[in-house]
């Protein structure tokens, strides 16, 4: 059954407000984060993804999310405050999240709107997913990857969605090794 899109556009519109209230209302960085905000910087300044660069010590390399690690160095690069654009980064993220959430109840599991609107308010409004959102870590890139991955393997309906699937899995791995 072909569900309506304009609906769908709707209730996720109408969901992001809320989110991005909760996300705003509860931004801060972790301080994790700027344990991977260093390595970035040491990678950005072609220091290699390294803790410490002091002469004569051991370098530390202990990194443990790649992928986030190498885009906010990127950050670096283009001189942009990663303390603002990973988090930012990361609510769009969870925007998309959100999207495949309700994209998935009301396509998929074919939910009303009523229902697909109340299940994806039930997830925007669940403290730790805003909390988490502006962590600085990569706490949404990883669900996302997740979620992405299931739902196009789930559901791939031809051979795109497979390589969808394997490009989305790849991401997962690379966010978080």
């Amino acid at each position: 059954m072909r569900r309506n899109r304009e609906k769908l556009v709707m209730v996720f519109l109408c969901l992001c407000v809320p989110y991005l209230v909760m996300v705003r209302r509860f931004w801060f960085v972790c301080e994790d984060a700027y344990i991977t905000f260093r390595y970035s910087s040491h990678l950005a300044e072609g220091l290699g993804p390294r803790f410490n660069t002091v002469a004569g010590e051991l370098p530390v390399e202990g990194y443990s999310n790649f992928l986030w690690m190498v885009i906010a160095a990127v950050f670096e690069l283009l001189d942009r405050d990663v303390v603002f654009f990973m988090p930012l980064l990361s609510t769009l993220c969870g925007l998309a999240v959100l999207f495949l959430l309700v994209h998935t109840l009301y396509v998929r599991f074919e939910f009303s709107e009523i229902t697909t609107g109340l299940a994806g308010l039930a997830y925007v409004m669940f403290t730790p997913v805003a909390v988490w959102t502006s962590s600085g870590l990569a706490t949404m890139p990883l669900t996302l990857g997740m979620f992405a991955t299931t739902v196009l393997l789930l559901w791939g309906e031809n051979r795109r969605w497979g390589i969808a699937a394997g490009v989305a899995a790849l991401g997962l791995a690379l966010v978080r090794t």
